[in-house]
């Protein structure tokens, strides 16, 4: 089980440079130290986006993990922790992305059970119509889709979105409207024909 909060989960941007460079030779050591001083900081914002302690727990690790590969292309001028987060982020929009529809779908599941024993023919219908707003889904653009689907599959306010994706809480509402309209002409234009 990963440390949640730890007396350390920041580093002074000096002990952050001298150990990327140490990262980059190589050195274990100085990436356990950088691992435990900001573990509990990662492990904290991907709980925050993903709300399931193992999901965090494990991209936590992913995330140290695929530093610790591109250990080589690390520049230590930079900021070696914006590089981790930039990798924790990335990694927790790819699984919202990969496990909105399952998410749904599993939630719904016993319920659904009932419903088709309640009214085949009604459930079926509704059944149809999520396969058509998940294919209308494939047509947004991607950072439409990840916006819509981290608000309406994960629950994130478009505040939380807008750290996530790291964009403007503005850019974030325009997403998700042109997601919105799109998804509008897409499943209007179903009904027409």
């Amino acid at each position: 089980m990963m440390e949640e909060s730890g007396p350390q989960n920041r580093l002074p941007q000096a002990d952050a440079a001298r150990l990327a460079q140490e990262i980059c030779s190589g050195n274990e050591e100085a990436f356990k130290e950088f691992f435990f001083a900001l573990q509990p900081g990662v492990f904290r914002f991907l709980y925050r986006h993903t709300r399931n302690r193992q999901v965090a727990e494990d991209l936590t690790q992913e995330s140290f993990l695929k530093f610790w590969e591109a250990r080589g292309r690390i520049d230590p001028a930079r900021s070696p922790a914006s590089y981790l987060f930039r990798i924790a982020r990335n990694l927790s929009l790819n699984h919202a992305l990969r496990n909105a529809p399952e998410r749904g779908l599993a939630r719904a599941d016993d319920e659904a059970l009932i419903r088709y024993s309640q009214d085949p023919e009604a459930e079926y219908e509704r059944r149809l119509a999520a396969d058509e707003v998940m294919l209308a889904l494939s047509y947004l653009p991607e950072r439409s889709r990840a916006a819509f689907i981290l608000s309406r599959y994960h629950d994130m306010t478009y505040e939380e979105i807008a750290e996530t994706m790291r964009i403007s809480l503005q850019t974030v509402k325009n997403q998700i409207s042109k997601a919105l309209m799109i998804l509008r002409k897409r499943l209007c234009a179903d009904d027409e024909t």
